[in-house]
């Protein structure tokens, strides 16, 4: 075929450019000296066989959240500005900490009781 097969080291410098319409890496390492970005058309997808880990901060865009198994159970932030932190879920929200729960209000805690 016309493809690109690399079996070793494949070293970079400066951009690669083009439309690439499936690709597919299996990877163990990737190192950048500075920023890198993939910038995907549709859904970019990190499948794991173990733990996903960050080592620094991750940042979301304006209204952008984190879903867990569904679309009702999520964390963000809505697109108000300053912006405001949403947490749902589809059922409980469940807190157990170690030690101490503190929850220090703004000056409004507004009250969301259950009708019987």
């Amino acid at each position: 075929g016309d493809g690109c097969k690399v079996n070793g080291d494949l070293k970079v410098t400066g951009n690669i450019i083009g439309n690439i319409t499936d690709l597919e890496l299996d990877l163990t390492k990737i190192t950048s000296t500075s920023d890198l970005t993939i910038t995907a058309a549709d859904a970019l997808y990190l499948v794991s066989g173990s733990t996903v880990q960050v080592n620094n901060n991750m940042a979301l865009g304006s209204g952008k959240v984190i879903y867990f198994d569904s679309t009702d159970t999520k964390i963000g932030s809505n697109a108000d500005d300053p912006e405001d932190m949403v947490i749902e879920a589809d059922q409980d929200i469940l807190m157990s900490p170690d030690a101490s729960l503190v929850i220090t209000p703004g000056t409004l805690v507004a009250r969301n009781r259950r009708l019987s």
